[in-house]
């Protein structure tokens, strides 16, 4: 602390019917923060006989996102990275779901979490991820059943599903 180049204190923000902040304080130190990216895609690409492009489809990819802050009273850092791609249905070609491969979170140099598998509703419960394992350093589950446990979103979910129907 010390170096402080913006603060506020006590922010608070009603609309309507809503108090959106109650009292939040803000304080920003002097620091250096970056984000690193990447991103490659694999495409497929229709052309007619007058190699006029008529259809392109993303067939395939990787994402790669990096970043972190360092200010005089530490450092920490985040790194988000996965293959992917889209899962068709069998007989309309529709877009069902996302294959997620060699994923990974790293968390201040630490490996966090890694994950393969289909991203999508396969049972219908209205909560993604029955179809992506998660793996930690203490066991690993699939995406529902993390959302399930850390948020108990089974009931909010099916909620969500038929608010959307």
């Amino acid at each position: 602390m010390g170096n402080t180049i913006l603060e506020m204190r006590n922010i608070t923000k009603t609309f309507p019917g809503v108090k959106a902040l109650q009292n939040v304080n803000l304080t920003v130190e002097a620091g250096e923060a970056w984000v690193d990216w990447d991103l490659s895609l694999d495409l497929a690409i229709d052309r007619d006989a007058d190699c006029v492009v008529s259809d392109v489809e993303v067939t395939s990819g990787h994402v790669q996102v990096a970043a972190g802050v360092e200010t005089p009273a530490g450092s920490a850092s985040i790194g988000v990275t996965t293959g992917f791609a889209p899962v068709f249905a069998s007989g309309t070609g529709e877009i069902t779901g996302l294959e997620l491969t060699g994923g990974s979170l790293v968390l201040d140099g630490a490996l966090a979490v890694t994950w393969d598998g289909v991203l999508d509703d396969g049972n219908g419960n209205g909560i993604p991820g029955d179809g992506l394992v998660l793996t930690f350093s203490d066991g690993s589950m699939t995406l529902e059943e993390f959302i399930q446990d850390q948020f108990g979103f089974f009931a909010l979910g099916s909620r969500l599903l038929g608010a959307l129907r």
